[in-house]
C-alpha cells in the first residue's frame, strides 16, 4: 500500500495521482509533474509494459492520464511533443515505448511479444 493522499478527487481529470509521503506534500499533481517533483506518481499507466515512473510522468505531462486516453494517440506525435516539452531531442527508445503503450491501449488481448518496447524499433513490429 502506498502511504499518502490522493491529490485530486475521484472523478477529476487527475484522479489517482498520489503523493507518496505519509501525510502528503500539499503539491498538486500538476505541480509535481511540471516542476520536476521527484516524488513517485502512481497511476494505471504503470500497468503498461515498459512504462515506469519517468515515462508515466512524461505521459501525464503530455495530457495522457489513463490507458483509455492513449487509444487513438499517434506515438510519433507523442514523441515529437515530448522532445519539444523537454527542449532536446530525446533518445528514440522513448518513441518505441510510446508505440508499445499505444498498441497496449488499443488492443484487447495484446500479443506478449508486442508488449516488449524494444520490438517497436523503426522497421520493427506494426
Amino acid at each position: 500500500m502506498i502511504l499518502g493522499r490522493t491529490l485530486a478527487p475521484a472523478g477529476s481529470r487527475r484522479h489517482g495521482i498520489v503523493c507518496p509521503r505519509p501525510f502528503g506534500c500539499g503539491k498538486t499533481d500538476k505541480k509535481m509533474i511540471q516542476k520536476g517533483c521527484n516524488r513517485t506518481v502512481k497511476t494505471e499507466l504503470r500497468t503498461i509494459p515498459g512504462v515506469g515512473p519517468e515515462t508515466e510522468k512524461d505521459l501525464i505531462a503530455l495530457g495522457y492520464t489513463t490507458i483509455e486516453s492513449l487509444r487513438g494517440a499517434d506515438p510519433e506525435e507523442l514523441y515529437r511533443r515530448d522532445c519539444l516539452r523537454r527542449g532536446v531531442q530525446i533518445d528514440r527508445c522513448q518513441l518505441y515505448v510510446y508505440r508499445c503503450a499505444v498498441y497496449f491501449a488499443e488492443t484487447e488481448n495484446p500479443d506478449p511479444e508486442k508488449c516488449k518496447w524494444w520490438n517497436w524499433k523503426d522497421g520493427g513490429l506494426r
